[in-house]
């Protein structure tokens, strides 16, 4: 947790022990091959050096896909930015199932939020516009952020005793490079 990582970088390595086995029994079978090539090429057999060489670039096609599904073993980050998963130490040697999260990485030079607008303020929010965030956990500070994107479409219906009105997402990018906001923080705009 709080590891700062760079675009690329190996975050995980998962182990296949079929996987892993079966590359070695191919690497095992190619080596023998070569041996088999060697030995015909040396006795003149023109015929069994096409056979032996049609089937080394067989075993060459599988450990070449094995190669790339062992390759897939390897977690690699798509961003900079830092590890904010907790207690990620305690997974290592665990098992994880295809589809499980392994660690979540935020780029926490910038926050992005989502504040909600009302349908009958929603059109006074434009991209760019400048926004000013009172955020709980630091109640005499404020945060200045830009409009980045405004949904197109209803985000909520909400019932409400004045009756039923609608909100449209904003989302809203603030400067983070002091590294105080962290997500799930509250606050007001």
């Amino acid at each position: 947790e709080n590891h700062p990582v760079k675009s690329g970088q190996i975050v995980g390595k998962l182990r296949n022990p079929e996987l892993s086995e079966s590359a070695l029994r191919v690497q095992s079978r190619l080596d023998l091959q070569d041996r088999q090539l060697a030995t015909v090429a040396s006795l003149g057999d023109n015929y069994e050096y096409e056979v032996k060489s049609r089937a080394k670039q067989q075993l060459l096609q599988e450990r070449t896909e094995l190669e790339n599904n062992l390759q897939k073993l390897v977690l690699k980050t798509p961003i900079r930015g830092t590890v904010v998963t907790a207690l990620i130490d305690e997974k290592i040697g665990t098992h994880m199932r295809k589809g499980d999260l392994f660690c979540v990485v935020f780029n926490l030079e910038k926050a992005k939020t989502k504040i909600p607008v009302s349908e009958y303020d929603i059109y006074d929010v434009k991209p760019g516009q400048r926004v000013l965030l009172k955020l709980d956990s630091y109640p005499t500070e404020t945060f200045e952020g830009q409009v980045h994107r405004i949904s197109p479409a209803v985000s909520k219906k909400i019932e409400a005793l004045e009756g039923t009105f609608a909100t449209f997402d904003v989302e809203v990018v603030v400067d983070n490079s002091n590294r105080k906001l962290v997500p799930g923080m509250q606050g007001d705009v």
